[in-house]
């Protein structure tokens, strides 16, 4: 009776998970056959900085919801730069909001692309990974702080954070744990961004400038300290 209920279990797992995978991909293909029109609405909303912008300007919950759309398209569709929406998003609805909208449809589509990479496999996932970004995932996770190596890489500026949300759904790694050390990774990015569109609003050039500055020293920081973790990596390794 008790491997009778386990078997109806697992098959009730398995028939979620198929149907949840069979949901992603056909919300997958539905985006991307929009995307790739030439005239499609998401390819002029992501491209284009004021067609953004007179979105997020609609009036009442309008404008956040759709905010939070853009934000999470962008995440999914990871070869799209997201410093458009973020910046934009600061914008228009300051620093406070415009944060709290932008990180919202950044952790959403985050959870899209790590469910997406945990239920298609390596196999699929390969096919539109590089194998750089997919072996760069796959080093942090082998290291002995596995997760301070997955902060440093989120933390890191111009690492593909998009993509690697999808391989690091072929990790062990919960979902909570993904949450929390990728979206306090990329809080402080993010925050650099919405800072710079608020003060671009309200033409503080002076705060533009310190916050760029400030944000490229840091960028600098991470960078040489990715650098020396990576050194003391391949000293210890045996030889």
């Amino acid at each position: 009776m008790l491997q009778l209920g386990r078997g109806i279990g697992n098959r009730q797992l398995r028939l979620k998970s198929g149907l949840v995978f069979a949901t992603l991909i056909a919300g997958g293909l539905a985006l991307g056959a929009v995307i790739w029109q030439e005239d499609s609405l998401v390819a002029r909303f992501l491209s284009n900085q004021n067609i953004v912008a007179s979105y997020l300007r609609a009036g009442g919950v309008a404008g956040p919801m759709w905010c939070i759309l853009i934000q999470f398209l962008q995440v999914v569709i990871f070869v799209i730069p997201g410093e458009i929406t973020q910046l934009a998003s600061g914008y228009i609805f300051g620093v406070g909001p415009g944060f709290l909208y932008a990180i919202i449809g950044i952790l959403l589509g985050s959870v899209f692309n790590f469910y997406f990479g945990r239920l298609a496999g390596r196999s699929t996932i390969g096919y539109f990974l590089s194998a750089e970004t997919i072996e760069k995932v796959k080093n942090a996770l082998n290291s002995n702080k596995a997760k301070i190596a997955v902060f440093g890489l989120f933390l890191l500026p111009g690492t593909p954070k998009d993509a690697m949300c999808y391989a690091l759904g072929l990790s062990a790694m919960t979902v909570t744990e993904f949450l929390i050390i990728t979206g306090l990774a990329r809080a402080p990015a993010l925050l650099a961004s919405v800072l710079i569109g608020a003060y671009a609003s309200r033409r503080n050039y002076g705060l533009m400038i310190l916050v760029g500055a400030l944000v490229i020293i840091a960028a600098g920081i991470c960078y040489l300290y990715e650098r020396r973790r990576q050194k003391g990596q391949q000293s210890s390794r045996p030889g």
